[in-house]
């Protein structure tokens, strides 16, 4: 007790200014004349003046928290809308594909060119009667020369050329019988220069030659042609096309400046395998967006 007192008489000011400041905020508080009634007024927009940015960083960092939630969502919106236009899309060429199925009575079937060749696949295949073949197997081999070795070529042989003349030689009867129609497919890079090309474009440069002379040999009874397409969308170019910045600079390196489709070359193939164009034999076209030549 003792000590308690002479710790006020010590800090008697402050303890008395204490006091003052309470008794002077009761009197302001319960004080209803009109000067006092100024005075709190005057207080309270001191208050408010000190406590408004802090309102303000509120209602900031709330629309900012708003905006962040709606960008979300849009974004989330966005998405769903392309995919439903892809989907959409994918829809339309399925449609598409059925028509010309019906159209032209196109029979699809599978086999393994890469593990065993063709040859095993065919024979369990009951087709008597073909009058067009389509043969768009196609692979992108990619490697710097210092890389290459013996193995690379047959592979890529086997599966681009070997087995499409397997396949030739078996409907061989078949097509001239019907005056039918081969389709094979090749590369721009056959006959343009593109580095680390020279597997994938030496193949298909081979595939170029087997086009003129059966089509030479064939005449005038089965018609060949060749499909050069550059760089389209698919899986085997998706390695290739998943960078945003090279599927652009690659687009742009067309004259028609964008990626091929595969209803482009589908397209072309359709026209060469119906009557519409029974007096084209023999050629290479380039379905590429104007690359090989411009």
């Amino acid at each position: 007790m003792y000590s308690f007192y002479l710790l006020i008489v010590k800090h008697k000011d402050h303890f008395l200014f204490i006091i003052a400041l309470a008794l002077s905020f009761t009197l302001l508080l319960n004080n209803d004349s009109p000067k006092m009634g100024n005075v709190r007024g005057k207080a309270a927009d001191v208050v408010s003046f000190f406590s408004s940015p802090v309102a303000v960083v509120k209602s900031l960092l709330f629309l900012e928290e708003e905006n962040q939630l709606l960008r979300e969502k849009t974004l989330s919106l966005s998405l769903q809308v392309e995919s439903m236009l892809n989907l959409q899309k994918e829809n339309e060429e399925l449609l598409g594909m059925l028509d010309f199925k019906r159209q032209t009575k196109l029979i699809i079937r599978p086999a393994r060119v890469v593990n065993k060749g063709t040859q095993p696949n065919l024979l369990s295949i009951d087709i008597d009667d073909v009058k067009g073949i389509a043969y768009c197997v196609g692979s992108i081999d990619l490697k710097p020369m210092r890389m290459v070795n013996e193995q690379d070529f047959n592979k890529c042989m086997k599966l681009n050329l070997y087995s499409a003349f397997e396949v030739i030689k078996s409907y061989q009867e078949s097509l001239k019988k019907n005056k039918g129609s081969i389709v094979l497919f090749s590369t721009i890079a056959a006959q343009r220069g593109f580095t680390n090309h020279s597997i994938i474009a030496s193949t298909k440069a081979a595939v170029e030659g087997l086009t003129v002379s059966l089509a030479a040999e064939f005449a005038p009874n089965i018609r060949v042609n060749c499909i050069a397409p550059s760089l389209t969308k698919s899986k085997i170019s998706q390695p290739i096309l998943k960078s945003a910045t090279i599927a652009e600079a690659i687009a742009k390196a067309h004259p028609m400046k964008r990626i091929g489709e595969g209803k482009d070359a589908a397209a072309m193939t359709k026209f060469l395998l119906t009557e519409e164009s029974s007096w084209i034999t023999g050629q290479i076209i380039g379905v590429d967006g104007g690359r090989s030549s411009i």
